[in-house]
């Protein structure tokens, strides 16, 4: 703890199982379903309405890969 913050020091060690996980799931993307988990991932939740993508193809790819969730 520094400065009342904690801070990571040094890289990360992910298991070879972790990473298998996570390219598996999101390894490969095209840019735009990129776009749409970035933008969850920064703004979330966001009304479908005023998606920038609403219900794009980008949108349905990132529904059905499960890397995101409609909530009614």
């Amino acid at each position: 703890m520094q400065d009342d913050y904690w801070r990571w020091l040094g890289d990360p060690v992910l298991p070879p199982s972790l990473i298998e996980l996570i390219e598996g799931r999101i390894g490969g993307l095209p840019s735009s379903v990129g776009d749409v988990i970035d933008a969850l991932a920064v703004g979330e939740p966001i009304e479908l309405g005023r998606s920038p993508n609403n219900r794009s193809a980008a949108v349905e790819q990132a529904d059905i890969r499960g890397l995101i969730a409609f909530d009614q």
